[in-house]
Order: structure tokens, then C-alpha cells, then sequence
């Protein structure tokens, strides 16, 4: 394959979305994209769980044990050293997308300044309707109000699927790995993206959530799950006050596994 024009990076750790990352590559494999795509995937686990099958399915795998609980932008730091497109969208390992994903972001990336998102809603969906889709007993084309559990307008929370220029990845020197758990890191991800190189929200299309425990609809049960939220929250509120040596530690996972490929 010659040099990609987007490199689509996911992270994933311990047993429990792993079933969900067949579903959400089907979902890329669909898209009417007529240029190279690179995928990603990063393993952060004390052992190693992801399927031959699935593994088959990514141009990269990498398996590596992890620091923290589930550290994505440890992850997503040290998976950017691997990639090589001029694009690079950080995706979330339980989101589907549309057929329109790739080809609408591409547009969209032309015409910005560096970071954001391209959707208007993620769309959170109940467990049944995402079980019956694993399965194979319907198509997304076939949800119906009643399956939906929420909905996350882009100018609301700012994950799920980043894309992000080579060069403002560069210049904004990654993403935050202060922040442990679940919790404040978009924001601060959004936060520092704006004071840097700008961001912008998106308004093309709808994204899927499929279920899981501790999804974003329900904000106490995450925090809940995260001893370290009430830290994460301090940490956001203090962005303006960190020292150099937080910002060592912030790009950790791009100096301990040496520079971007250029």
C-alpha cells in the first residue's frame, strides 16, 4: 500500500468492547472511500485477548502492557508514532459510523485549521438494539427512536472520533495523559487544541454509540466507576497553572517510545 491518505487509530484494553471492534470496522470497510486507509489498533493488556481474526483486519497491531486502567491517550499517543497518513482520526473502539464517514472528514479536514470532529450527534444506543446488531439480526439503517437512549450534540462533549492534521498533532504535542480513567480528558484535549491551533465542531452526520457499562449517558455511573475523577477534575480546572514537569508528564507515551515518524 502506498503512503495512506487517513490513518484510523483505535486503542482497546481488558475483555469487555473487544466484540465491538468487528462491528465498528465493518462499518469502515463500508464507507464509499476511494483512497488508502491505514487502521491501527493498540492492545494495552497484561495479556493478549484480541481475537487472530480481528488482528487480520488492521494494516498495525501492537500489543503493550498498560500503566494505568484503560490510559486511551497513553495509547493513542504511542499509536501515532506507528501511523503514517497526513490525516489521523482517533476513534473509539464502540462507535459506528456511516458510509459517508471518511470521505465527509476528508472534506471537512481540507477546508480547517487542524483539529475537531466531524459529527453533529453520537447517538447512544440501548443494549438490545446493540446486541441484536452483534448478532447480526439487524442493520443500523433499521433503529428506530425508541432504541436510542441519548444523543451528545459535537458542540457538547469533544471524543468519541478526533480528527486531527499531522502537523497541528505535532504542535500540539499529543494528547494529555495526565488525566487516569474516565473523565476531563476530551475537555482538556479541546481546551488545548483551541489555544493552539483552533477547533472545530462538527455538523455532518450522526455517530452510533453501541452499549455498554459505564457509557457516557450515565455521568454518575462513570464517575462512580473512576477513583481518580475528583484528580481528573482538578486537573481540567488547573490546565492554566501546570509546571514543565506536567508537561513532561503529559507527553509521556511520545518520549518514551521515541519521535513521530516524520
Amino acid at each position: 500500500m502506498e503512503s495512506p491518505a487517513i490513518s484510523v487509530i483505535f486503542g482497546t484494553g481488558g475483555e469487555e468492547r473487544h466484540k465491538y471492534l468487528d462491528l465498528v470496522m465493518d462499518s469502515f470497510f463500508a464507507n464509499n472511500y476511494p483512497k488508502d486507509v491505514e487502521y491501527i489498533l493498540i492492545e494495552a493488556d497484561n495479556q493478549y485477548r484480541v481475537k487472530e481474526q480481528t488482528k487480520s483486519r488492521f494494516n498495525i497491531y501492537k500489543h503493550i502492557i498498560p500503566r494505568n486502567p484503560f490510559d486511551i491517550y497513553w495509547i493513542f499517543n504511542i499509536a501515532a508514532k506507528f501511523s503514517s497518513g497526513n490525516i489521523l482520526i482517533f476513534h473509539d473502539n464502540d462507535v459506528v459510523v456511516p458510509k459517508c464517514f471518511l470521505s465527509e472528514t476528508e472534506k471537512k479536514i481540507h477546508s480547517s485549521s487542524g483539529i475537531g470532529t466531524t459529527w453533529k450527534n453520537i447517538v447512544y444506543l440501548g443494549k438490545g438494539f446493540s446486541d441484536s446488531l452483534l448478532r447480526g439480526q439487524v442493520d443500523l439503517s433499521e433503529v428506530k427512536n425508541s432504541d436510542k437512549i441519548g444523543r451528545f450534540p459535537s458542540d457538547t462533549i469533544h471524543g468519541g472520533s478526533i480528527w486531527v492534521k499531522r502537523d497541528s498533532f505535532f504542535k500540539i504535542k499529543g494528547f494529555p495523559e495526565l488525566f487516569k480513567g474516565w473523565g476531563c480528558r476530551d475537555d482538556a484535549f479541546w481546551l488545548k487544541s483551541k489555544s493552539c491551533v483552533g477547533w472545530e465542531d462538527g455538523s455532518l452526520m450522526d455517530l452510533y454509540h453501541l452499549y455498554h457499562a459505564r457509557c457516557g449517558v450515565d455521568a454518575q455511573g462513570a464517575r462512580s466507576t473512576n477513583p481518580y475523577y475528583s484528580k481528573n477534575r482538578e486537573l481540567l480546572e488547573n490546565m492554566d497553572n501546570w509546571t514543565k514537569d506536567d508537561w513532561k508528564q503529559h507527553i509521556k507515551g511520545i518520549t518514551e517510545w521515541g519521535e513521530f515518524k516524520s
